[in-house]
């Protein structure tokens, strides 16, 4: 967990938190409240697939329980792009992606390639 020197953040691993089930979610963002009352934001990346995964009330519960930011790889909003990136991704999804998070009531944090 994260030691109480001050920190307000925490950053959930270096990949995609949101392929774990909502409950498991839920039970680390509960443990870091917990364990560092202090964590003012809990971020993690999230591939956009993943997200839409996440029906409108999960991402709302993971959302109101104190997951602040998903970082979306979105990579591009051009089809030609992301099929060069070769990562799986489709303008579709990265959209469906945006809408869910935002009507959760997330300020949707996206990354893109720089070509």
């Amino acid at each position: 967990m994260c030691e109480n020197i001050g920190r307000i953040s925490c950053f959930l691993q270096d990949s995609d938190a949101f392929v774990l089930s909502t409950n498991k979610l839920l039970a680390i963002v509960e443990a870091i409240k917990l364990e560092s009352p202090e964590i003012r934001y809990i971020t993690s990346n999230a591939r956009a697939d993943s997200i839409l995964k996440k029906n409108l009330s999960k991402m709302k519960e993971l959302k109101d329980a104190g997951l602040n930011h998903p970082y979306c790889g979105m990579e591009s909003g051009s089809e030609h792009v992301l099929k060069l990136a070769n990562k799986g991704g489709d303008r579709g999804t990265n959209e469906g992606s945006w809408n869910i998070s935002k009507r959760s009531g997330y300020d949707f944090i996206g990354v893109y390639l720089r070509l």
